[in-house]
């Protein structure tokens, strides 16, 4: 399945080719990004990194920063 994401970040988008039934934590392991500096969104809601992709999906990805 086809999976639009982008990297609201830098803005750069890219389309990934995922297996059937991937989960979000595996489209963000092929794109060598680590789940706990980053939220994961389908239209502008968070996705937790356990769900299931549903193809044909454009999903945008946040860094997140934290600090004292």
């Amino acid at each position: 399945m086809k999976i639009k994401v982008v990297k609201l970040i830098d803005k750069t988008g890219v389309i990934l080719d995922m297996d059937d039934n991937a989960r979000v934590m595996d489209l963000l392991k092929k794109m060598q990004i680590r789940p706990d500096s980053v939220i994961v969104l389908h239209n502008k809601v968070p996705v937790p990194v356990d769900d299931t992709l549903q193809g044909k999906e454009e999903l945008e990805i946040i860094q997140v920063a934290s600090g004292g």
